[in-house]
């Protein structure tokens, strides 16, 4: 029964947006109901018969039947959504980062406070990836000594050939 579960929305239905998509509904505890984007033939893979389409935030956010917020848009305005979800009564997931500017994660972090009953959550999952995991073992275990200094390259970076 779906009445158990959280109804979740998805503010930005791009690869990641679709990912987070694909694993809520391995879970049993929650239900996409809607989905944003500014592009909806970009969500035409969805069944739109029992999901909701919006194509901007702010309409989706009117709809009260939702319980949690998944932000997966864009870094310029991650933090502007992630704030108007939790003024909206909405539990948040946010893809990282926080904000472009300390000014943005700052504003985040006063609404947040202002609302102690919801959960406000980050994607960092890097974190678990074994490279990192690695570097972070080599750090605890002061097998080279102290830190001094670390850089470090990771991500998505693309070998670039110079002729």
């Amino acid at each position: 029964m779906n009445d158990n579960k959280l109804k979740v929305g998805i503010a930005g239905y791009g690869i990641v947006g679709k990912l987070r998509h694909k694993h809520i509904d391995n879970r049993t505890d929650m239900l996409v109901v809607s989905v944003c984007d500014r592009n909806l033939r970009g969500i035409s893979s969805i069944n739109r018969g029992t999901i909701r389409c919006y194509d901007n935030y702010k309409s989706m956010l009117d709809d009260s039947s939702l319980d949690v917020l998944f932000v997966c848009m864009t870094n310029d305005i991650v933090s502007e959504v992630t704030i108007a979800g939790l003024q909206a009564g909405f539990h948040v997931f946010c893809e990282k980062p926080p904000g472009r500017y300390v000014s943005d994660i700052e504003n985040v972090i006063k609404i947040e406070k202002e609302h102690p009953d919801l959960k406000l959550m980050y994607g960092f999952n890097h974190r678990y990836h074994d490279s990192v995991q690695e570097v972070i073992r080599i750090l605890e275990s002061n097998e080279l000594g102290g830190l001094i200094n670390l850089r470090g390259v990771y991500g998505k970076s693309k070998l670039v050939t110079l002729l």
